[in-house]
């Protein structure tokens, strides 16, 4: 099993994404910290899809895990190639486990393109969209362990 842990530290300040302005004084610490590093990872896996992905064809799943604040779950940020279209096409998924499992809770796709349309997916991606889904997956996973 993996041993991740999130080295973050939280500014005071407005948090900005896609020309959204998020007032931190009306978030709590466990939202922010969620918000900065959705951000923070998403621009890690563009990177490293950048890199290492190939333009076109099978390889192995690029991810990024990271602890989902305020809870005892993983969620797991991945690139793979599409199965019906592994020439051309990438995918974009996003999955929770509890920190005690390795077996990852509801694995599902949330983007496909071309390697360039998913790198500036991940540069851009919607943080407010891709956290309701990790939260929606995170409680159910709280739910099976409870």
């Amino acid at each position: 099993m993996n041993n991740i842990t999130n080295n973050f530290k939280l500014n005071s300040g407005n948090l900005n994404f896609k020309g959204k302005i998020m007032d931190e004084s009306k978030m709590d610490n466990d939202s922010i910290g969620r918000v900065k590093l959705m951000e923070f990872c998403s621009k890690n896996l563009a990177d490293k899809t950048e890199m290492e992905v190939p333009e076109n064809g099978k390889f192995s799943p690029k991810a990024i895990q990271f602890m989902i604040t305020g809870t005892d779950n993983i969620a797991r940020l991945e690139v793979s190639y599409n199965v019906d279209n592994p020439k051309d096409l990438r995918d974009v998924n996003i999955g929770v486990r509890h920190k005690n499992s390795d077996r990852m809770y509801n694995n599902f796709g949330i983007y496909t393109g071309t390697k360039k349309e998913i790198i500036e997916y991940l540069k851009n991606i919607d943080i407010e969209s891709v956290l309701g889904d990790v939260m929606n997956l995170s409680s159910k996973v709280d739910e099976y362990y409870s």
